[in-house]
């Protein structure tokens, strides 16, 4: 178990040593088994594989589409988007309206539009909105999705979850919170034999921080927004219910090596 509980010891910030892993509910079989019933009964981590082996199709046929610009105001139950027809392309069976759960719920705030794979949600997330069972097809190059309305802490974060979905690659997520790495560290931490690794070695950590807090230039400013930007992904794991123990393992490397390149770029002032 991670706890938030404890600040860290360097000045000037109020960050957690760890960031907490709190219990979350599993996600359902019976919402797998409903989109996918050749899936029922299957167990999630394999649904998962399957579907990141399946996750190029799914990708091709998200990019065929034309997605409308963030919108206020009244969203319709379904919208017609634009699509350029794919050979082998699996299109998405919705449309993600991402909005921001801290602002007021009377608010007029712009949503985000994403469009996903029912099963791909269903098979990570245990707190999002029951998708149902619908399949798009292109029809005189226009694709019809549902709306689903989901509103989440950071809609900033939500697409490094999103891909990851989708490609189970812990390298994304580091890439994504921690860019200044050099790429061929990033690249080495493509497993979860490597994130755990990693996350069990003294040595490997330091060299990361090391290689951040000098990739960063030794500046508090971008080595804070990397902390907030990981926590904000952190917000969004819980609020979605993600019970990925890769994910959570990636997080939680991410953060040390934050917080060692911050120890370090104090150390510099």
């Amino acid at each position: 178990m991670h706890h938030s509980s404890h600040s860290s010891s360097y000045p000037g910030t109020n960050l957690p040593r760890t960031l907490q892993r709190p219990p979350l509910p599993r996600v359902p079989a019976e919402s797998i088994g409903a989109i996918a019933p050749e899936l029922a009964g299957v167990p999630v981590e394999y649904v998962k594989r399957h579907l990141a082996s399946n996750a190029r199709q799914m990708l091709a046929g998200s990019a065929s589409l034309s997605i409308p610009s963030p919108t206020k105001g009244h969203l319709p139950a379904y919208l017609s988007v634009g699509c350029r027809p794919s050979r082998g392309a699996t299109y998405p069976t919705h449309l993600l309206a991402i909005g921001c759960s801290k602002v007021n719920a009377h608010a007029d705030q712009t949503m985000m539009f994403v469009p996903t794979h029912a099963i791909v949600l269903a098979a990570h997330c245990s707190r999002t909105p029951p998708l149902d069972a619908t399949v798009s097809h292109p029809s005189e190059d226009k694709l019809r999705l549902r709306i689903v309305r989901m509103m989440i802490p950071s809609p900033a974060a939500f697409s490094i979850l999103h891909n990851y979905m989708y490609n189970l690659r812990p390298d994304g997520v580091v890439h994504a919170l921690l860019p200044r790495l050099p790429a061929n560290m990033i690249s080495s931490l493509r497993t979860q034999e490597a994130i755990r690794a990693t996350l069990g070695s003294g040595t490997t950590k330091h060299q990361l921080a090391s290689a951040l807090a000098h990739g960063a230039s030794y500046n508090l400013s971008h080595l804070t927004s990397c902390a907030a930007h990981a926590k904000e992904m952190w917000h969004d794991m819980v609020s979605l219910g993600m019970n990925d123990a890769l994910l959570w393992d990636t997080l939680d490397l991410c953060w040390e090596i934050i917080l060692a390149a911050l120890n370090l770029a104090f150390s510099r002032q």
